[in-house]
């Protein structure tokens, strides 16, 4: 028959065969797991010395004998013809090759947790030794889990214990284990990493990993909740993006995806499972597959601390815990959870940065536009924007038309425009193109394109680049310059860091070059020997003039 009430892990239970004889027992405790236990007695009965079996065995103080017989037998055929604790005992320490007594002590000490009265005593975390009158007990984990300076809590309740007196030394002992949790991102080569690079506009695959107890038989319901928390680099793709995977079978039902607007402001995405236990394929140990994707988009940080995506699991912990009766009081409804630290990934990309100067002069060279070309990008981020006159068959950038004002700022405004006063437009027929961050355009489907001018600091950078071979062609040259070769750039990502192959020869860790242009050769001028010559000739004339009029002075004198 179905249980209906499973409290918790592992149940050290020592073997109760009946027999008889008086004495007084005790019990000497090891507790190896620094929790604290509450004791109930569950079978009273007597025990010769140094012996575990127990006689004439009664209900003990610790329980209502008459409603655990009940549930026992409601759940359990194998307590059909129990009418006593003494019969109850002797199917717990049948030798028959049908039972598993194993199996058996812990289906009975989920059910006697649920009928407990009175608490024979305490044993501290700090005890290594306690007293017990003779009998059976139950022993419940009782410790306050504190969370540590992070606020997680991986740790959870051991599971009731079955104990007998007069059996030696009893070591209380951790019989569970807690979830363990972490993050990876898929590669495009379908490897897990820890850290990987994208460009801007590219989707990212995540995995979010899960383990189960190894006590999920202990609980009756087991809750599971992956929180994930993306940086503002990254945005989550939508919930038809998620896949989840239970001990190796894939899943549609049995959980529920929260997003922001649901989740808190604590996370981006949560996946939860109020009862794990509920999905067919679900094991203990078994592993927990979320996937979902997102976009690194137009806020990712350039190179530096990149681009972080973190998880954590929260999980059950303790297997005792029962719902209070359905009496309007929600207090403890809500099963005590534990958490797994949180587990980091993170998302890289990086920029190139182009200096234009005089290449005699070194001075800073302003008015040039450069276009890059590649396979790796799909939204780059240019530094300042600019307006261009453009002719009237070319694509918008940001499907607006501008126009300079006298002031000379630029407007969207049409001068045509009804109510327009015409007179702020330097002129009305010219009209400009913004070049700005993220002017992206597709040919042919394949390669892309963005172009940008050098600002006034004679600088330009590409930002938001991945792994890919582009090409930077000049497109507009300043005045009085010759126009540059094209320069070819390889982007790759070793051990962790991009790496850069830049045509000419620089490469490594360079993420920037210099751009020397040269002016034009300075050619000879027609006409230019003439005007000299009027010059030259010129000065002649006046001084013969000069000449005349002293010499004609002189003879008029003599």
């Amino acid at each position: 028959m179905k249980l209906t009430r499973k409290v918790l892990a592992l149940v050290l239970c020592l073997v109760m065969v009946m027999g008889l004889a008086v004495s007084a027992g005790a019990a000497t405790v090891i507790n190896e797991t620094g929790h604290s236990y509450d004791v109930y007695q569950v079978f009273s009965g007597t025990q010769s010395a140094g012996s575990v079996n127990l006689g004439d065995v009664a209900w003990g103080s610790g329980v209502d004998g008459d409603a655990l017989l009940a549930e026992l037998q409601s759940v359990y055929d194998i307590y059909d013809s129990c009418t006593t604790a003494a019969g109850v005992a002797s199917i717990l320490a049948s030798d028959s090759p049908s039972m598993d007594k194993d199996t058996d002590a812990k289906n009975f000490a989920n059910i006697a947790a649920k009928h407990l009265t009175t608490k024979t005593t305490t044993i501290a975390a700090t005890d290594t030794s306690v007293e017990l009158p003779t009998g059976y007990y139950l022993l419940v984990d009782i410790t306050e889990l504190v969370p540590d300076e992070d606020g997680v809590i991986q740790d959870a309740n051991n599971p009731a214990l079955l104990q007998v007196t007069n059996a030696a030394d009893v070591k209380i002992a951790k019989k569970y284990t807690v979830p363990s949790s972490e993050k990876k991102i898929i590669t495009d080569a379908k490897a897990e990493a820890d850290a990987d690079e994208k460009s801007i506009g590219d989707t990212v695959t995540f995995q979010l990993k899960g383990t189960l107890p190894n006590n999920l038989a202990d609980y009756d319901t087991y809750k599971l909740v992956f929180h994930d928390k993306l940086s503002d680099g990254l945005t989550f793709n939508g919930t038809d993006t998620v896949t989840v995977t239970v001990c190796g079978t894939p899943v549609t039902t049995g959980f529920e995806v929260k997003t922001t607007d649901t989740c808190g402001t604590d996370c981006d995405l949560e996946v939860i499972f109020e009862n794990i236990k509920s999905i067919p394929s679900t094991v203990s140990s078994g592993e927990i597959y979320i996937t979902y994707t997102a976009t690194l988009n137009e806020d990712a940080v350039i190179n530096g601390t990149g681009n972080p995506n973190e998880m954590q699991l929260e999980f059950s912990n303790d297997p005792n815990w029962q719902a209070t009766p359905d009496d309007g009081d929600d207090t403890n409804d809500t099963p005590p959870t534990g958490f797994t630290p949180w587990d980091e990934v993170v998302v890289y990309t990086t920029e190139v940065q182009i200096t234009k100067k005089d290449g005699t002069t070194k001075e800073i060279l302003t008015g040039a536009a450069f276009e890059l070309t590649g396979e790796g990008e799909n939204i780059v981020i240019v530094t300042g924007e600019m307006y261009v006159a453009y002719a009237a068959d070319e694509k918008y950038v940001d499907g607006n038309k501008y126009w300079l004002l006298n002031d000379d700022t630029y407007t969207a405004t049409d001068p045509a425009t009804e109510g327009i006063d015409i007179s702020k437009y330097v002129n009305t027929d010219i009209v400009y193109k913004k070049i700005n961050n993220a002017s992206v355009d597709t040919q042919d489907g394949t390669n892309k394109k963005v172009e940008a001018f050098v600002g006034e600091d004679g600088i330009l950078k590409f930002s938001g680049l991945g792994v890919g071979e582009y090409t930077i062609t000049e497109t507009v040259t300043p005045a009085g310059y010759n126009t540059i070769q094209p320069i070819t750039l390889k982007i790759t990502y070793e051990d962790g860091a991009f790496v850069y192959a830049w045509s000419g020869g620089a490469n490594g860790a360079v993420a920037s070059i210099t751009v020397n242009n040269y002016k034009g050769s300075t050619l000879p001028e027609t006409g230019g020997m003439g005007t000299t010559l009027f010059y030259v000739i010129g000065g002649l004339m006046v001084l013969g003039a000069a000449v005349l009029l002293v010499t004609k002075k002189r003879m008029t004198a003599e």
